[in-house]
């Protein structure tokens, strides 16, 4: 409840113990380890705290990709929201590599679609 309104600071420890419980009971590479580190990452980056955001998104996103079907929708959007991190990191050559990142699982995610309407 609290991602949902602007208390993101009180979010902040309960994600963060939550991930702590997770990883080691269901391992790095779990897809609920992976919602709670994107879950976490937004906290982060709702309160300006990029660097911490940062590796979070990384996590998420190795997670998503790693996935044998990876939701590809979902990858482009984490690679936006990694490339807004990056550019408030003062990283702007990673910020558009991973957003033409996004932009290339967007294109994937368009192809496979059209593939399946035929």
């Amino acid at each position: 409840i609290y991602e949902y309104e602007p208390k993101f600071n009180a979010a902040e420890p309960l994600l963060a113990t939550a991930q702590d419980i997770k990883k080691p009971a269901y391992g790095d590479d779990d897809p609920f380890v992976c919602a709670t580190a994107l879950r976490l990452a937004e906290a982060y980056k709702r309160q300006e705290k990029y660097a911490e955001a940062e590796p979070l998104y990384k996590q998420g996103l190795d997670i998503l990709e790693q996935a044998q079907y990876p939701d590809l929708k979902q990858v482009a959007s984490v690679c936006e929201d990694l490339a807004e991190v990056y550019t408030k990191n003062g990283k702007p050559d990673e910020a558009q590599q991973i957003m033409d990142h996004g932009g290339a699982a967007l294109e994937k995610y368009d192809d496979i679609h059209n593939i399946e309407a035929e």
